[in-house]
């Protein structure tokens, strides 16, 4: 049942967003062992501090150790004080992570641009594609988890229903799933279309294993073996239909394209998207549509500046493009930079009258 988001994960993404799979289902793991009394608490704390840096949202698995802490079977005083401390060994070896990669840790919270929170009626042009409570918010999020997870999908009945508040195990499950689910739900996609689906896959990992000891519950053995086989054939369905609708070259330029002018984006993510399409026909050697896509990316977000230097560099016409820059950097209050790229221009071409 994890198979399928995790492959449609790790082909769409060359980055370091596959490896949180593995290591959040060992993390899973660990918080288990650790909540029976079978492992101490600060080796589920040390993983999850080395998958933090991968990505800052991972830390929403923390809650979970919490929990480990308070129904850990076995356990005198003095083993429940050291468990209180290992809590400590998460954010200690996330800040040693980052320092001997030569990362701030107080940048990754700040790495995105405005709020990190979605608006929760009304949602302005800018940074927020929409609101909260808004039905274009609801039909994306329902899509991003009928990408990652399917089979929860299938089987929100049944992971409601049969999971068990009694269970220890159970609610160690809840605490994995619902802040990562509450993040999911809040968090402003700045950048990208599609929900943003490779970071908001996080939940799927203890979502499906509620799913299945919930399955596991309530079903008879062959009812289960059907459903289990009926997953399956779900499950391959949709990882074939998801390789084969994204081998195609052609038409995934135009979802993109047409997701870059029709879909529901901020301000930014509209130009971050064009400029993407421009940066892959440009690396396609087709200059033309390259540029068409560099002037969109302007267009949407004139204030950025980088737009203007990527579609400099496309150009072998590049005055008016510099020209431009230069404009935008005096209109950021910027005056020595534009200064500096108004002379270029003029010692390349001195009959520039606009610069």
């Amino acid at each position: 049942m994890l198979s399928q988001g995790y492959i449609a994960l790790f082909f769409g993404y060359a980055e370091n967003y596959p490896i949180l799979f593995p290591l959040l289902l060992g993390y899973s793991i660990l918080c288990l062992r650790a909540m029976e009394g079978e492992a101490p608490v600060y080796q589920p704390a040390v993983l999850l501090g080395l998958t933090v840096p991968l990505h800052f949202t991972a830390f929403a698995y923390a809650p979970a150790l919490i929990w480990v802490v308070w129904r850990r079977q076995r356990a005198n005083a003095a083993d429940r004080i050291l468990s209180m401390l290992s809590l400590l060994a998460v954010p200690a070896t996330t800040f040693l992570s980052l320092a001997l990669i030569g990362i701030s840790p107080f940048s990754l919270p700040q790495s995105a641009l405005g709020s990190h929170l979605l608006p929760w009626r009304t949602s302005g042009p800018g940074l927020t594609p929409y609101a909260v409570l808004s039905a274009e918010h609801l039909i994306d999020t329902l899509n991003q988890y009928a990408l990652v997870v399917p089979v929860v999908v299938m089987g929100i009945p049944i992971l409601v229903l049969g999971s068990r508040r009694s269970d220890a195990t159970d609610v160690l499950l809840l605490a994995m799933a619902l802040p990562p689910v509450l993040f999911t739900v809040l968090f402003n996609p700045a950048i990208g279309a599609f929900r943003g689906w490779d970071v908001f896959a996080l939940p799927s990992v203890p979502l499906v294993l509620l799913a299945g000891r919930s399955l596991l519950r309530v079903c008879q053995p062959v009812r289960l073996r059907r459903l289990a086989v009926l997953a399956i054939c779900v499950c391959s369905v949709h990882t074939a239909g998801w390789v084969a609708v994204n081998a195609d070259v052609g038409s995934s330029e135009e979802r993109f394209a047409h997701m870059v002018e029709s879909g529901q984006l901020s301000t930014y993510a509209r130009a971050y998207g064009a400029g993407t399409l421009a940066g892959h026909y440009r690396a396609k050697a087709d200059l033309s549509t390259s540029m068409f896509w560099f002037e969109r990316a302007s267009e949407f977000d004139p204030g950025t500046g980088r737009y203007h230097v990527w579609r400099a560099d496309a150009s072998p016409a590049t005055t008016n493009y510099w020209v431009d820059l230069g404009a935008t950097l005096m209109a950021l209050g910027q005056l020595a930079e534009a200064e500096a790229l108004f002379r270029m221009v003029l010692e390349e071409s001195p009959g520039t009258v606009s610069a």
